[in-house]
């Protein structure tokens, strides 16, 4: 099973509404994520949107690089952001 796995790269973005100035409330999401899966880590979890506020989305970024730090995320991306001024 374990060479299954490997052989498997599971996304997930996180929207809006996950997104949160409490790491305790991202931290539950993802986890539940990873439980419904049955798996024991997502290879990526992407911000899909810009459009919350600096603070939430500070927050879920540290929080994310917390989360691959454990071990439970292994690339943090972003989608959907512009490029230049």
């Amino acid at each position: 099973r374990q060479n299954r796995r490997d052989s498997l790269f599971l996304s997930h973005k996180l929207s809006n509404n996950e997104q949160s100035t409490n790491p305790t409330q991202i931290r539950k999401s993802i986890k539940q994520t990873i439980t419904t899966l049955g798996i024991k880590y997502l290879d990526m979890v992407s911000i899909h949107s810009p459009l919350t506020d600096p603070t939430r989305r500070l927050t879920t970024y540290r929080t994310l690089l917390e989360m691959q730090e454990d071990g439970l995320i292994r690339s943090v991306g972003l989608c959907n952001y512009g490029v230049g001024p």
